[in-house]
């Protein structure tokens, strides 16, 4: 028996093999054992729960919440997610994923992620009460983390109360930190990251409010040694008690350490030194454009670490009187500005146009052209009745502001 192959069926070999290896990788993208995981019960643990739902879960699963399921109480310890996953929620003001603060709790935080090829999504939920590191959300190693529509609010840490990151690419969108503190009961030495510690990774944060947290140390709202992205999101009132950066500490760690900004809003924000946005010398600010920060802290340029720098672009200072926190609609609470600040209109509007800001504000309410900087849009106009619904909005698209006229609320003390 011949041992050759004609160039025919070496082609037809070759195409079939084409064909198969096509298929397998249409599988793996669409895993056809792909399904929908509805959690029916809030308790911790058993059957309909949210940790029976993670245990099960293959990659590409998505987890949804019943609607009678409004608080998912945990007492025994965090979440572990090991795989990729879509955990769905009903809105903020729907559904809370919190630690209980019944006595004897143990410590824990709430979402522990931890696999070097997920790919995960977390929308549409509260996430609270957690006392550990990245009380909220701990990102330990994966691909890529996806935190949209989210409240990360009143967890506590030594380090990274809301959030800690590792080994991943970090996505934060139309959300809101708050509430969060790191060493803030007694002096503990370096309790940094009130909101969150990006520690190696990639981060962009855009449409988003980092609000009222609280570090002993530095970093009251962020403290970064990574590639950290900002666009149009608002730091408002963040501290940080003994040390710098009351809204932004950014340090060297290893080879992954920059800065960028596009319509950033830093405000309010309080410090014992270096002001309420501090960069080492060392670290790159590689986009400093249409920003406002309040005490003109990071005014500059640096294209390389330990360069020479040069002036920012439409940069801003001075106080662009930003609100308390508060319900201003849509789906996550935002600091408003009122159309007389000095934020107003004062943003790039290419960035404001393009994705992932794509002519909306946090509250999922179009932006003019003369788009602000910040999250919120005091010229925004309400979505219609045609726009696609924002998951989690309920009554909040009727207060103020949701019309795009100007929220009567508190003046933030900046």
């Amino acid at each position: 028996m011949s041992r050759s192959f004609s160039r025919r069926r070496l082609c037809g070999l070759a195409a079939s093999i084409t064909i198969i290896i096509s298929a397998s990788i249409a599988l793996l993208a669409n895993p056809a054992s792909a399904t929908t995981i509805v959690v029916s019960s809030g308790a911790d643990s058993g059957a309909g729960t949210l940790r029976a739902a993670l245990a099960s879960a293959n990659a590409g699963d998505v987890i949804t919440f019943d609607p009678s399921v409004s608080v998912v109480e945990l007492t025994t310890g965090r979440l572990d997610i090991t795989t990729s996953v879509t955990i769905t929620g009903s809105g903020t003001d729907s559904l809370t994923v919190r630690r209980s603060s019944a006595g004897g709790t143990p410590t824990f935080g709430i979402f522990y992620i931890d696999n070097a090829a997920a790919v995960v999504s977390i929308s549409d939920m509260t996430i609270t009460n957690g006392n550990a590191t990245g009380g909220g959300v701990n990102v330990h190693s994966a691909t890529r983390v996806n935190l949209t529509r989210v409240a990360v609010t009143n967890n506590t840490a030594g380090w990274g109360a809301g959030l800690w990151l590792d080994f991943a690419d970090l996505y934060i969108d139309q959300s809101t930190f708050t509430g969060n503190a790191a060493g803030a009961d007694a002096p503990c030495g370096y309790c940094n990251g009130g909101a969150m510690i990006l520690n190696t990774g990639n981060a962009y944060i855009s449409n988003s409010t980092i609000s009222g947290n609280t570090a002993r140390d530095n970093g009251g709202g962020i403290k970064s040694t990574t590639h950290l992205f900002l666009t149009n999101t608002s730091l408002v009132g963040n501290v940080a008690m003994d040390g710098f950066g009351g809204a932004i500490a950014q340090y060297v760690y290893q080879s992954q350490h920059s800065l960028s900004m596009t319509n950033t809003l830093i405000a309010g924000n309080t410090f014992a030194s270096r002001g309420q946005c501090d960069v080492a010398s060392a670290v790159p600010l590689l986009v400093n454009l249409n920003n406002l920060i309040e005490d003109n802290s990071c005014n500059y340029v640096r294209l390389t670490p330990d360069g020479s720098t040069t002036a920012p672009t439409a940069f801003l200072s001075g106080n662009p009187n930003a609100a308390a926190l508060a319900s201003n609609g849509g789906p996550t609470q935002t600091n408003a500005i009122l159309s007389s600040s000095i934020a107003a209109g004062a943003g790039d509007p290419a960035t404001c146009a393009a994705s992932p800001i794509s002519g909306l504000d946090q509250r999922g309410f179009a932006r003019p052209s003369a788009c602000s900087i910040g999250a919120f849009e005091p010229a925004a106009s309400a979505p219609t009745s045609s726009s696609t619904t924002i998951p989690g909005a309920g009554s909040g698209s009727s207060e103020s502001g949701a019309s795009g006229s100007d929220p009567v609320v508190p003046v933030f003390a900046g």
